[in-house]
């Protein structure tokens, strides 16, 4: 099972590469460690929280697995938007490079 997060409209990865300067802080926050996946050549970045299944088709977990993929997914939205919104308003204000935003916030 995987949770991604993709970064859609990142063709110059200035978002990522500013997530990913506080890479320690975010997994520290979410719990666990995270796939970072720049994709270059790409438009987009992907950043992933992987769990193992043992079978994808024994449904006999399937409440446990909502339910991990709810927990972590409330994670990601708690340690994802407010940096994305920073991000936005970066971009918005039209200041130039995105930097290491983690002393604004």
């Amino acid at each position: 099972m995987v949770l991604p997060l993709y970064l859609n409209r990142d063709s110059d990865k200035a978002e990522f590469r500013a997530l990913h300067a506080q890479k320690e802080a975010i997994e520290k926050e979410i719990g666990e460690g995270l796939d970072w996946q720049e994709l270059p050549g790409q438009k987009r970045s992907r950043i992933n929280l992987y769990k193992d299944q043992e079978n994808p088709a024994d449904e006999s977990n399937r409440e446990q697995e909502y339910a991990w993929l709810l927990a972590r997914m409330e994670r990601f939205r708690a340690a994802f938007v407010p940096r994305l919104r920073l991000l936005q308003l970066h971009a918005e204000s039209g200041s130039g490079e995105i930097e290491d935003l983690s002393d604004e916030e």
